[in-house]
């Protein structure tokens, strides 16, 4: 028996196959602009990235959010 004919006739599961189909997938990160916020407290940086999607009011929202997380 060759190994051309063995390959005809070995059939995989569905299951096998589906696992080798993704296995083979690369994975890459999501990725997002983001922009540097600086939380500074007293002369001290403190650098953040967050979404550059965000809206003007939602930058200022999370900002606040932030400061006052850093204070405490």
């Amino acid at each position: 028996m060759e190994n051309d004919e063995y390959d005809e006739n070995c059939e995989l599961s569905p299951e096998l196959l589906r696992l080798v189909e993704q296995d083979a997938r690369e994975i890459k990160p999501h990725q997002e602009e983001v922009e540097m916020i600086n939380l500074e407290d007293d002369g001290e940086e403190k650098k953040v990235k967050i979404g550059a999607g965000l809206t003007k009011e939602m930058k200022l929202q999370l900002y606040t959010l932030l400061t006052e997380i850093c204070l405490v």
